[in-house]
């Protein structure tokens, strides 16, 4: 073929070559635009972290300022914009209630953890107690609180904060009993009634007071043998 048959060609080869290059830069410069946006926008395990931050603070101050705390300072200490606190909890109600069902799901973990390293009777008490603590160190929501464990209202239903505080409490009883050393005839839902009634009872008392009604409610809900074996025990070391 000869050089003046070939030129026709070559013309439209660097012409196609042009365009080619030019959609390349043209999808160079788009990818490069979405790798900016993805590194802009927080990744998945920067907004778990975020909203545990805001989890951990928020239980912080509402334990110090009652449910009136800042949500600006919340948002701060946390080290996120207050928009992105309102993206996680879209009201104070909101952030309240997940903070301590996030709270209140480690206590109820520590459930199995107990029984895992203690006999049963004493796995209760020691989980007793760390549920009236964390309920004291919290005060400052007592309504809230009050409300999140005696009432199965729908308010709360998706939250299942007693449900998760029952079920801990179940499994605990539920233990005592096939070993033996706690009573068949409690309903679980007494004894919370009866730890509720502990917590209010020892509010603004020192710590002693309150452990000494722990050990009588554990104490009544021993096994009627274990609880005589208990007693002439006790009356024979006196």
């Amino acid at each position: 073929m000869k050089e003046t048959e070939l030129r026709p060609f070559c013309r439209e080869f660097n012409g196609r070559g042009s365009v080619y290059q030019a959609q390349a830069a043209t999808l160079g410069q788009g990818r490069t635009m979405v790798s900016q946006a993805e590194e802009q926008r927080p990744s998945r395990a920067d907004a778990q972290r975020n909203r545990q931050k805001l989890l951990d603070v928020a239980l912080q101050a509402f334990a110090q300022h009652g449910i009136d705390a800042s949500m600006k300072d919340i948002a701060r200490q946390s080290g996120v914009g207050i928009g992105t606190l309102y993206r996680h909890f879209p009201s104070r109600e909101a952030l309240a209630l997940a903070a301590y069902q996030h709270d209140l799901e480690q206590l109820c973990e520590a459930a199995d953890h107990l029984l895992l390293t203690l006999p049963p009777d004493a796995a209760l008490r020691a989980w007793m107690a760390r549920f009236s603590e964390y309920i004291v160190t919290k005060r400052g929501l007592s309504k809230v609180l009050n409300t999140l464990l005696t009432d199965p209202q729908p308010a709360y239903a998706a939250l299942d904060v007693r449900g998760r505080i029952m079920t801990a409490l179940h499994t605990l009883l539920d233990h005592g009993t096939e070993a033996g050393v706690i009573r068949r005839d409690m309903d679980a839902e007494i004894v919370m009634l009866a730890l509720i009634g502990v917590w209010q009872a020892s509010a603004g008392q020192a710590q002693p007071q309150a452990s000494r009604l722990l050990d009588l409610l554990v104490d009544g809900l021993r096994a009627r043998d274990l609880h005589v074996e208990a007693n002439q025990a006790g009356h024979g070391s006196a």
